[in-house]
Protein backbone atom coordinates (compact mmCIF):
# COMPACT_ATOMS: atom_id res chain seq x y z
CA UNK A 1 0.00 0.00 0.00
CA UNK A 2 1.07 3.54 -0.97
CA UNK A 3 0.11 6.47 0.79
CA UNK A 4 1.35 9.80 0.42
CA UNK A 5 0.40 13.44 1.43
CA UNK A 6 0.59 16.90 0.10
CA UNK A 7 0.03 20.60 1.76
CA UNK A 8 1.43 23.51 1.93
CA UNK A 9 4.62 24.24 3.94
CA UNK A 10 3.50 23.91 8.15
CA UNK A 11 0.16 22.14 7.38
CA UNK A 12 2.25 18.79 9.16
CA UNK A 13 2.64 16.46 6.36
CA UNK A 14 5.89 15.03 8.48
CA UNK A 15 3.89 15.23 11.79
CA UNK A 16 1.19 13.44 10.57
CA UNK A 17 2.80 10.94 8.79
CA UNK A 18 5.08 10.10 11.46
CA UNK A 19 2.13 9.60 14.04
CA UNK A 20 0.43 7.53 10.99
CA UNK A 21 3.67 5.79 10.44
CA UNK A 22 3.60 5.14 14.30
CA UNK A 23 0.25 4.13 14.67
CA UNK A 24 0.34 1.31 11.78
CA UNK A 25 3.33 0.26 13.37
CA UNK A 26 1.70 -0.44 16.84
CA UNK A 27 -1.07 -2.39 15.52
CA UNK A 28 1.07 -4.76 13.54
CA UNK A 29 1.69 -3.44 10.11
CA UNK A 30 5.12 -3.06 8.83
CA UNK A 31 5.84 0.70 7.01
CA UNK A 32 8.57 2.31 5.49
CA UNK A 33 8.31 5.69 6.22
CA UNK A 34 10.10 7.92 3.47
CA UNK A 35 10.88 11.80 4.35
CA UNK A 36 11.27 14.04 1.61
CA UNK A 37 14.00 15.58 4.05
CA UNK A 38 16.49 13.94 5.50
CA UNK A 39 16.66 13.53 9.55
CA UNK A 40 19.55 15.20 10.49
CA UNK A 41 19.94 14.46 13.88
CA UNK A 42 22.76 16.78 15.16
CA UNK A 43 22.13 19.39 17.30
CA UNK A 44 23.97 22.12 16.00
CA UNK A 45 21.68 22.21 12.83
CA UNK A 46 19.04 23.86 15.03
CA UNK A 47 20.85 26.90 14.91
CA UNK A 48 20.97 27.19 11.48
CA UNK A 49 24.06 28.64 9.65
CA UNK A 50 26.90 27.76 7.50
CA UNK A 51 27.50 24.32 9.01
CA UNK A 52 24.42 22.73 8.62
CA UNK A 53 23.84 24.08 5.07
CA UNK A 54 26.72 22.56 4.07
CA UNK A 55 25.62 19.72 5.68
CA UNK A 56 22.44 19.35 3.77
CA UNK A 57 23.64 20.42 0.56
CA UNK A 58 26.56 17.35 1.29
CA UNK A 59 24.23 14.82 1.79
CA UNK A 60 22.02 15.63 -1.12
CA UNK A 61 25.02 15.75 -3.60
CA UNK A 62 25.71 12.25 -2.02
CA UNK A 63 22.48 10.92 -2.30
CA UNK A 64 22.03 11.71 -5.92
CA UNK A 65 25.59 10.91 -7.23
CA UNK A 66 24.56 7.05 -5.43
CA UNK A 67 21.41 7.09 -7.86
CA UNK A 68 23.04 8.24 -10.79
CA UNK A 69 26.01 5.64 -9.96
CA UNK A 70 23.06 2.91 -10.82
CA UNK A 71 21.43 4.26 -13.51
CA UNK A 72 20.48 0.82 -14.76
CA UNK A 73 18.68 -0.09 -11.32
CA UNK A 74 17.22 3.61 -11.14
CA UNK A 75 16.45 3.83 -14.74
CA UNK A 76 12.92 3.94 -14.27
CA UNK A 77 13.10 7.00 -12.00
CA UNK A 78 15.72 8.58 -13.70
CA UNK A 79 13.23 8.51 -17.00
CA UNK A 80 10.59 9.93 -14.49
CA UNK A 81 12.80 12.34 -13.40
CA UNK A 82 14.25 13.79 -16.79
CA UNK A 83 10.35 13.66 -17.95
CA UNK A 84 9.12 15.65 -15.10
CA UNK A 85 11.67 17.99 -15.24
CA UNK A 86 11.55 19.00 -19.23
CA UNK A 87 7.57 19.01 -18.47
CA UNK A 88 8.28 21.56 -15.84
CA UNK A 89 11.66 23.19 -15.49
CA UNK A 90 11.63 25.99 -12.93
CA UNK A 91 12.66 29.34 -14.39
CA UNK A 92 15.16 29.92 -11.64
CA UNK A 93 18.77 28.32 -12.67
CA UNK A 94 19.53 27.99 -8.90
CA UNK A 95 16.25 26.53 -8.21
CA UNK A 96 16.22 24.12 -10.96
CA UNK A 97 19.45 22.89 -9.68
CA UNK A 98 18.14 22.67 -6.17
CA UNK A 99 14.89 21.02 -7.47
CA UNK A 100 15.97 18.44 -9.71
CA UNK A 101 18.36 16.81 -6.95
CA UNK A 102 15.39 16.70 -5.07
CA UNK A 103 12.78 15.18 -7.97
CA UNK A 104 15.98 12.41 -8.70
CA UNK A 105 15.91 11.08 -5.51
CA UNK A 106 12.25 11.00 -5.14
CA UNK A 107 11.53 9.36 -8.59
CA UNK A 108 13.90 6.83 -7.55
CA UNK A 109 12.14 5.83 -4.15
CA UNK A 110 8.44 6.37 -5.50
CA UNK A 111 9.31 3.26 -8.43
CA UNK A 112 10.51 1.48 -5.97
CA UNK A 113 7.79 1.58 -3.63
CA UNK A 114 5.15 0.53 -5.80
CA UNK A 115 7.58 -3.14 -5.22
CA UNK A 116 7.40 -2.99 -2.11
CA UNK A 117 5.04 -6.13 0.21
CA UNK A 118 4.59 -3.41 3.02
CA UNK A 119 2.85 -0.18 3.74
CA UNK A 120 4.90 2.96 2.10
CA UNK A 121 4.13 6.17 3.42
CA UNK A 122 5.63 9.68 1.92
CA UNK A 123 5.06 12.66 4.10
CA UNK A 124 5.68 14.26 0.54
CA UNK A 125 4.45 12.41 -2.33
CA UNK A 126 4.45 12.60 -6.17
CA UNK A 127 1.32 15.52 -6.15
CA UNK A 128 3.63 17.52 -3.88
CA UNK A 129 6.57 17.08 -6.53
CA UNK A 130 4.03 18.12 -8.94
CA UNK A 131 2.74 21.23 -6.96
CA UNK A 132 6.12 22.51 -6.31
CA UNK A 133 7.37 22.48 -9.57
CA UNK A 134 4.42 24.06 -11.15
CA UNK A 135 5.35 26.82 -8.55
CA UNK A 136 8.58 27.10 -9.73
CA UNK A 137 7.79 26.58 -13.26
CA UNK A 138 4.55 28.66 -13.74
CA UNK A 139 2.77 26.05 -15.21
CA UNK A 140 -0.33 25.96 -16.75
CA UNK A 141 -3.44 23.56 -15.85
CA UNK A 142 -3.55 21.32 -19.13
CA UNK A 143 0.58 20.97 -18.27
CA UNK A 144 0.08 19.88 -14.49
CA UNK A 145 -2.38 17.49 -15.52
CA UNK A 146 0.22 15.99 -17.19
CA UNK A 147 2.37 15.87 -15.13
CA UNK A 148 0.05 14.18 -12.45
CA UNK A 149 -0.81 12.09 -15.53
CA UNK A 150 2.85 10.40 -15.43
CA UNK A 151 1.97 9.29 -11.41
CA UNK A 152 1.37 5.80 -10.66
CA UNK A 153 -1.36 5.61 -8.42
CA UNK A 154 -1.05 5.84 -4.82
CA UNK A 155 -3.74 3.83 -2.42
CA UNK A 156 -4.48 6.71 -0.29
CA UNK A 157 -3.66 10.31 -1.07
CA UNK A 158 -4.15 12.82 1.95
CA UNK A 159 -4.42 16.70 1.28
CA UNK A 160 -3.70 18.06 4.76
CA UNK A 161 -3.99 21.91 5.08
CA UNK A 162 -4.48 25.12 7.97
CA UNK A 163 -5.46 28.44 8.33
CA UNK A 164 -3.35 30.79 6.90
CA UNK A 165 -2.17 32.85 10.24
CA UNK A 166 -1.48 28.73 11.48
CA UNK A 167 0.94 28.57 8.03
CA UNK A 168 2.26 31.91 8.52
CA UNK A 169 3.14 31.23 11.99
CA UNK A 170 4.72 27.66 11.78
CA UNK A 171 7.07 29.52 8.73
CA UNK A 172 8.10 31.92 10.83
CA UNK A 173 9.34 29.79 13.70
CA UNK A 174 10.69 27.52 11.07
CA UNK A 175 12.80 30.26 9.50
CA UNK A 176 14.03 31.08 13.33
CA UNK A 177 14.45 28.03 14.23
CA UNK A 178 11.84 27.46 16.95
CA UNK A 179 10.68 24.30 16.27
CA UNK A 180 6.72 23.94 16.49
CA UNK A 181 6.94 20.46 17.52
CA UNK A 182 8.06 18.55 20.55
CA UNK A 183 9.71 14.76 20.42
CA UNK A 184 9.17 14.96 16.77
CA UNK A 185 5.58 13.62 16.90
CA UNK A 186 3.27 16.10 17.59
CA UNK A 187 2.81 19.81 17.15
CA UNK A 188 1.93 22.29 19.57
Amino acid sequence: MIIETFGPPGAGKTTFSRALAQRLRDRGYEVDLVLTLPHLSNHLLNFGGFLPALQRVTLAIFATIAILCRPIANARGLRLAKDLLRLMPPNNPVWWIRLSQYVVRFSCVWRDSHKSDRIVLFDQGFVQIVCTLALFSRADEKTIARAIGMRTQSDLLIRLDAPKELLEKRLHERVHQKPTWRNGSSLT
